[in-house]
């Protein structure tokens, strides 16, 4: 019993070490901007890219309907996943200059998966 309290003791204190090496903010689209030629951004960019594709799965399976229809064997890469996003924050530049430093990039994402794989009308 004493070694499994040391145990999640010591597993506690790593992941908080861990934790504590994560950027704590959200980029805002000026942060992204800045840093968009780096790889600083991607793991963000990557869990927004997730969470899209599992909201997509959930609101078909709860709802049979598809919020976007990007092709289910498509594997986008960050290269690819930022040049969606670069295009949506130039194709609403006065939107997204409006609101530079609000964390827009899950927005931004979100419109070039509409943009781009949208479904066809039933």
């Amino acid at each position: 019993m004493k070694h499994a309290i040391e145990m999640r003791t010591i597993v506690i204190l790593i992941s908080l070490f861990y934790a504590s090496l994560l950027p704590a903010d959200t980029p805002s689209v000026v942060d992204y901007q800045k840093r968009s030629d780096e790889n600083k951004f991607d793991s963000y960019i990557y869990g927004l890219s997730s969470g899209m594709d599992w909201l997509n799965e959930q609101i078909y399976t709860s709802h049979s309907i598809e919020v976007y229809c990007k092709p289910r064997d498509l594997d986008l890469s960050a290269k690819d996943l930022k040049r969606l996003i670069d295009s949506e924050l130039i194709d609403n530049k006065s939107f997204y200059d409006k609101y530079n430093y609000a964390p827009l990039l899950g927005l931004a994402l979100r419109n070039a998966y509409l943009s781009n794989f949208p479904c066809a009308a039933n």
